[in-house]
């Protein structure tokens, strides 16, 4: 990305100049997964609330709530432009939209998996969340829920509709664009 290599560990992405390696900037953030620019190029981390002493010890178990985060980063500078908390854990952009998703599988995956391969029912609380974010600020334009059927198997995104495959049936939805 514009000469660029963006570097994280468990507590900092750093912004590496290309080809003489300078530090560009620093950003301490812990629980990085995800780095994306957008079309104008401004960088959008999927990363946590934790704390950078939460990861000193790794036999260490702390039971504090974490929350999900996405920022939004100027790529030159290194600041952060907004910062969305709880709004999903993973962006997806098509066209001019943002969307996030979050989802959540509670019980053991591995066991609720093999009861759903054999037909059984399965225990434990699932959840699966679509929010729409506006890019130029983090706020939350609008949110879908499907909290009766789990996390579809995958999903697309393709500017005002979203496609969710939950393996033998397919849903589409649709939204207006109002701006």
């Amino acid at each position: 990305m514009n000469n660029v290599l963006y570097f994280y560990d468990q507590g900092l992405l750093t912004a590496f100049e290309l080809p003489t390696g300078n530090v560009r900037w620093r950003l301490p953030s812990v629980g990085i997964t995800c780095i994306q620019a957008d079309v104008k190029g401004m960088l959008y981390i999927n990363t946590s609330s934790a704390a950078p002493e939460d990861i000193q010890y790794s036999e260490q178990i702390k039971m504090d709530k974490v929350d999900a985060i996405i920022l939004k980063v100027d790529p030159k500078s290194g600041k952060t432009i907004w910062k969305s908390v709880n709004h999903g854990q993973q962006c997806f952009f098509t066209g001019k939209y943002l969307f996030t998703t979050s989802s959540f599988m509670g019980g053991m995956g591995l066991g609720n998996a093999l009861r759903e391969s054999l037909e059984m029912a399965t225990t434990g609380p699932s959840y699966f969340h679509i929010y729409r974010i506006d890019p130029d600020n983090g706020g939350l334009v609008w949110e879908y829920s499907n909290n009766k059927d789990g996390t579809p198997s995958e999903i697309d995104f393709q500017k005002t509709k979203i496609a969710l495959n939950y393996g033998d049936e397919i849903r589409v939805l649709k939204f207006l664009q109002l701006f």
